[in-house]
């Protein structure tokens, strides 16, 4: 249910922001808050981060159904057992990976606005902020709190050291 409600909120907050931005800041084009710092300025992104991509609208579109469908599979099969980081963070990616989504669908593009004005860096929205803050706490999760994961790497260091070890073993014998 987690996942679900933060999905839903950020999604609406994504959407409810490029509308905003579509009303007040495309007309004027940008609008400084703290000059020298952070502007809101209309983009119409028509590739993916950082500008990366152009033109490549249903690519695009293909590869965020099949990461949303992935991410909704992987929650049903493992319902219940999930840890409260993974619930947060598959929601974040969730809300953000339909929040662009639906503007590429609808639109053609995906609604930019927020910009940091004192480094040189793309305009960004929300939905793009809730998809890095999920992976990154999707990467936190995996790193440091699936067990199954890290024991994983750690079967497979201690199966090829076996493996090496039997073959000294053998090696020994057959002198």
């Amino acid at each position: 249910m987690l996942t679900i409600i933060i999905a839903v909120i950020g999604f609406a907050a994504d959407r409810i922001a490029k509308i905003l931005t579509k009303l007040f800041v495309e007309p004027v084009g940008s609008v400084t808050v703290i000059d020298g710092i952070f502007s809101f300025t209309y983009v119409e992104n028509r590739g993916a981060a950082h500008g990366i991509l152009q033109g490549q609208r249903w690519p695009l579109i293909a590869v965020t159904c099949v990461v949303c469908a992935l991410v909704i599979w992987f929650l049903v099969k493992n319902y219940g057992r999930t840890t409260k980081l993974l619930r947060v963070a598959s929601g974040l990616i969730l809300a953000g990976a339909f929040g662009n989504l639906f503007d590429r669908v609808f639109f053609g593009y995906v609604i930019d606005m927020m910009q940091v004005t004192f480094i040189e860096y793309p305009v960004f929205n929300p939905a793009d902020n809730m998809l890095v803050v999920g992976v990154v706490l999707l990467g936190i999760y995996i790193l440091f709190f699936d067990k199954e994961f890290l024991n994983k790497d750690k079967n497979k260091k201690e199966i090829s050291e076996s493996k090496q070890n039997t073959q000294t073993e053998n090696d020994d014998a057959d002198r």
